[in-house]
């Protein structure tokens, strides 16, 4: 018979034994940067998005330009196909890179390269991703040790700090003022 007032009982994980105590060590180590290379990850994703948004705008305008008879279709045609396909590229390595996957990391970095001569929001995203993935705790991230490391430890989360939980709180606050100042 069941008692649903009884305690659960407790599975050992791999992160109870000793055995299991340098995999915990190495993910405290790194968490903080591991955070952060899936924040940028997730900013990675949201451009994505955008190009996404952007290929489905000028598909629009190639299907206008067809039914009238102005002309330039195919280049609406071409910039939807550029858009999309760069959308479908971003999308990829942002999700390789927010899953830690060892082949999304390189990739990454070329487009952070190139994301520096986009002057300003891109000298700062580009940067800021290079500064997370050259480095030898970046390369870490996305070896196969660290992967070991992650699997052993899924409950483990990084803090979070209280200046981004006031960052969180301002975008909310202004996206809130925002909307009321639309609507009034």
């Amino acid at each position: 018979m069941h008692n649903p007032y009884a305690p659960p009982t407790a599975e050992l994980r791999a992160d109870d034994g000793p055995e299991a105590a340098p995999q915990v060590a190495l993910r405290r180590a790194h968490i903080q940067r591991e955070h952060s290379v899936k924040a940028l990850a997730g900013v990675m994703l949201l451009g994505a998005v955008g190009l996404g948004v952007g290929a489905l705008a000028a598909a629009s305008f190639a299907v206008d330009k067809l039914q009238s008879a102005d002309g330039g279709a195919g280049d609406a045609a071409l910039g939807a196909l550029m858009a999309g396909g760069l959308s479908a590229a971003f999308t990829a390595l942002a999700l390789g890179l927010r899953r830690l996957r060892p082949w999304a990391r390189r990739p990454t970095i070329v487009v952070a390269g190139l994301a520096l001569l986009n002057f300003p929001m891109g000298t700062v995203f580009g940067g800021t991703l290079l500064y997370y993935l050259l480095p030898a705790e970046g390369r870490l991230l996305f070896s196969p040790e660290y992967a070991a490391a992650v699997a052993a430890t899924p409950a483990m989360r990084p803090p979070t700090s209280r200046l981004a939980w006031v960052a969180a709180a301002l975008f909310f606050l202004s996206f809130f003022v925002l909307l009321v100042a639309i609507g009034a």
